[in-house]
């Protein structure tokens, strides 16, 4: 077999691949997100989570403010993975291909290279308003 026979069949399924992971993870609905959850339903607890309309949001503490919540895209911004949440490291994973976010949504561990998008929240009693 001659060597660029040999290369394109052997290089082709890894090219593939990396095209794969290389698409945009920005698939977060182009429309704007607007809703509303009872907190006292849903995410009780510090750490816990509700995925919605391609938001994750997640609750980092026990008190009832504002900064007790984030939102991001649930896609990770690599190869649009879904991301979960790890409350003992206070970081976000994507357990495809092994992304790291902050807690503010910057990459602390590639492959990923873009962070996370943020929406915006607002509590209002016992409502927390997801927007953006």
């Amino acid at each position: 077999m001659e060597r660029r026979k040999f290369i394109v069949q052997t290089a082709t399924p890894f090219l593939v691949f990396c095209a794969a992971c290389s698409k945009s993870g920005n698939s977060t609905n182009s429309s704007s997100v607007d809703f509303t959850i009872d907190i006292t339903n849903t995410i009780t607890t510090p750490g816990s989570s509700i995925t919605r309309d391609g938001v994750i949001v997640v609750r980092v503490n026990a008190q009832n403010t504002n900064s007790s919540f984030i939102a991001f895209q649930v896609e990770c911004t690599h190869a649009a993975n879904p991301i979960v949440w790890n409350q003992s490291a206070q970081q976000f994973n994507c357990n495809l291909h092994g992304s790291v976010f902050s807690i503010t949504g910057a990459v602390i561990n590639g492959p990923a290279n873009r962070p996370l998008k943020a929406f915006n929240l607002s509590l209002t009693g016992n409502n927390l308003r997801v927007t953006g």
